[in-house]
């Protein structure tokens, strides 16, 4: 069989083998060794296998570090696509000519560090910064303000960082939309919100499923946002993670943190996906009506 006809009948494996490798070996592999260390004990003098760092993770401290961490990643989630959509609409529907150049702008940010992007927010927010000069400049407030340390800051450095990986999504699907069906829908007599809501909504949920998963997964585990703009004040998954392994040095407690992080967010996503699924099942049940008086040969 020659190179070529390999390609075409062996075309999905041969091109998603590169893939699949990448996601074994650096995503399988280690996500196993750690579920397997998570069970070493090495308090004694000898090694043995124990359950006692997943009794400890069921303190109250660790499970609120989680708890924490999906609140904080559903509301950044949540604030991206509210900002996302109207974004990645004007530039789908409402931009002919400079797209390429809004496009850029929106990756732009994406170029450099996310630990820059952060330390950024953190000179313009901190006592003698940019902001709180302006306010006192303007008599907002008589003094300079601290404005770090807080939680609306946390999720403003999160948000920032983040949305670029859900207006791309988004813009694919509202792009790949064909404006005929526009078009036809207000033909039909429908509204702009029933347009929206019936057509564009619908075509475009895989991109905005798509940017959630990348703005949610790595918003629960982030951890340069969370030290840098809240301190100390505030203990999240991905910095107990950082300080069972770097501080500590208490790696097989650090594998059991990450495997009951990585469960919780798995379960807290198809509890999502499930109640999701719920309600659009009953939206869209219509009961069907049983006419009694109808006869099954057209006979009457």
């Amino acid at each position: 069989m020659s190179f070529k006809k390999y390609l075409e009948s062996e075309w999905f494996t041969f091109f998603s083998s590169p893939a699949l490798l990448w996601q074994t070996f650096f995503v399988l592999i280690p996500l196993t060794i750690v579920l397997c260390f998570s069970f070493f004990d090495f308090s004694g003098d000898t090694i043995s296998l124990s359950l006692v760092h997943y009794k400890t993770i069921c303190r109250e401290a660790y499970l609120y570090a989680i708890i924490n961490s999906l609140v904080f990643s559903m509301i950044t989630t949540f604030f991206c696509v509210l900002i996302a959509y109207p974004v990645a609409y004007f530039i789908a529907f409402c931009v002919d000519k400079f797209k390429l150049l809004f496009l850029m702008l929106l990756i732009m940010p994406s170029w450099t560090n996310i630990v820059t992007q952060i330390y950024a927010w953190f000179v313009l927010l901190q006592k003698n910064g940019p902001i709180s000069l302006l306010f006192k400049g303007l008599h907002i407030t008589s003094d300079t303000m601290h404005l770090l340390n807080n939680k609306t800051v946390i999720i403003i450095g999160l948000v920032y960082c983040f949305i670029p990986f859900m207006i791309l999504p988004l813009y694919l699907s509202l792009s790949s939309i064909n404006k005929k069906l526009l078009e036809a829908s207000a033909d039909l007599g429908a509204t702009n919100f029933e347009t929206f809501y019936r057509v564009i909504l619908p075509l475009s949920k895989n991109g905005l499923f798509n940017g959630i998963l990348l703005v949610s997964v790595p918003a629960f585990g982030e951890y340069a946002a969370i030290e840098v703009l809240g301190g100390a004040n505030y203990a999240l998954w991905g910095s107990n993670i950082v300080s069972t392994y770097l501080v500590a040095s208490n790696y097989s407690l650090g594998a059991a943190l990450t495997i009951i992080g990585i469960m919780a967010f798995l379960l807290n996503t198809a509890c999502c996906i499930s109640i999701y699924s719920f309600i659009k099942f009953f939206i869209n049940y219509k009961p069907e009506k049983n006419n009694l008086n109808s006869n099954p040969y057209g006979e009457e």
